[in-house]
């Protein structure tokens, strides 16, 4: 901003000099700058460019989340009818199980006419391609949804049958034998309890129970030698219940067989970790549940007559047979041993004394054991933790010395020396060098 002044001046003769004009220049503040105003519209257009991308991205994350929305509810409704397809198919397992299975008892019955052999083979045939469709749409279900636990809902979609289930349930209406083995089977299926019940019912002692909830009392009371039970059922599953039975030690020892239409290897997997002796995939073989059966029925039968045997009571241990009371024995002497391998008094007479024993009687019920002497497992125990600490730690021999209880330094360098035919400290560095 430029202004003009008008001076005069006084001059020596006391008259005015004529007027004349002095123009003087006055700046503005900084913040009136043109660099200031071009800042300020720098400014204002970057926050008006600014407010216009985040308007932007607002509406555009708007639109991705409505377009989310509707992927997850597409996904949901595609994932619904997946979920109630697997449902159906692991449902219809059941009724085809009931199909198969007795088609292969009618075959495997001797004397059928072949007009009905003719026909149960047909109904049998068609059933197995019915299971290939089946587990080809279970298996459609686990490569799209890259879900390989296929849980299951536990869905019922099938009407009960009073009549069978009243037959069925009603279990005293089923003999019972002393001399036959107990098989408790369990599934809420009453006609597949019923048919499972009718497998066994000649050879076994048939306890069927359709509420998983009292089985474990149940299991409890009668003890049965096998359990047959399904996976998938309302109050508490397959898995679960094994794991219940397996936790309980009057029980643990029961043999179960897992029967399921999950025929996913990772299914299978889970069911034996959860402590499962075997598992059996719906529809199954008839003859091959049989056979299971026996097998178990056998194993279990061998384990009895093994501890109730004799030779229970002895081990094979190096190549030699060892009574159970003297590998204890033994144990309990090294123990001893362990324990005070630092006690100058650690000797023989200690050893017989801590196990009460008089040093004849240590003697004599080593003797059964080995052929080494108290003295010489004391040496030799000394000696394997002297190799340890020479192996293991950075300490010296002198301290390896202490350590391993020997009172003499010269006395373990003989024993040492004429174990590895080396010195202490070759033998660390062989070792060592081994290592690296």
């Amino acid at each position: 901003m430029k202004k003009a002044i008008l001076l005069t001046l006084l001059i020596i003769s006391n008259s005015w000099s004529e007027p004349y004009s002095l123009k003087i220049k006055i700046l503005p503040p900084w913040y009136l700058t043109y660099w200031a105003y071009a800042l300020y519209t720098i400014l204002f257009t970057g926050l008006l460019l600014y407010a216009v991308i985040m308007v932007h991205k607002k509406q555009k994350r708007k639109r991705v989340a409505v377009l989310e929305r509707i992927k997850q509810e597409q996904r949901e409704e595609y994932e619904s009818k997946l979920r109630f397809f697997t449902n159906m198919t692991h449902e219809l397992c059941t009724p085809l199980t009931l199909i198969y299975g007795p088609c292969n008892r009618i075959l495997s019955h001797s004397g059928v006419d072949e007009f009905v052999k003719k026909h149960v083979l047909m109904i049998q045939h068609n059933a197995e391609k019915l299971n290939d469709l089946i587990q080809d749409i279970i298996e459609y279900r686990r490569i799209e949804t890259t879900d390989t636990t296929s849980a299951v809902s536990n869905i019922d979609f099938t009407s009960q049958n009073s009549a069978v289930k009243a037959a069925v349930l009603e279990s005293n209406q089923y003999s019972f034998d002393k001399s036959r083995p107990t098989i408790l089977i369990i599934d809420d299926e009453s006609e597949m309890l019923w048919f499972i019940a009718d497998i066994f019912l000649n050879r076994y002692n048939v306890f069927p129970v359709s509420s998983s909830g009292v089985v474990i009392e149940t299991i409890r009371q009668i003890q049965p030698d096998i359990i047959i039970s399904d996976i998938v059922m309302p109050e508490i599953d397959g898995i679960s219940l094994i794991k219940n039975i397996k936790s309980d030690k009057t029980i643990s020892h029961i043999p179960i067989i897992l029967l399921s239409a999950q025929h996913q290897i990772e299914n299978q997997i889970e069911g034996i970790q959860s402590g499962a002796d075997a598992y059996i995939t719906k529809p199954f073989n008839v003859d091959y549940l049989i056979t299971i059966v026996e097998k178990l029925l056998k194993q279990k039968e061998n384990m009895k007559d093994y501890y109730n045997s004799a030779i229970s009571a002895f081990e094979f241990t190096d190549g030699k047979l060892i009574h159970i009371d003297d590998k204890l024995f033994f144990e309990k002497m090294i123990q001893i041993i362990s324990d005070n391998i630092k006690n100058p008094d650690l000797s023989t007479d200690f050893v017989a004394s801590a196990l009460a024993l008089s040093t004849r009687q240590l003697y004599r019920r080593l003797k059964n054991i080995c052929s080494q002497t108290p003295s010489e497992i004391i040496k030799e125990h000394r000696l394997h933790i002297a190799e340890n600490l020479l192996i293991k730690t950075n300490l010296t021999i002198d301290e390896i010395i202490f350590q391993s209880g020997f009172t003499n330094r010269a006395a373990f360098f003989k024993l040492f020396s004429d174990k590895h035919n080396s010195t202490p400290k070759n033998y660390r560095e062989k070792k060592l060098n081994e290592i690296r």
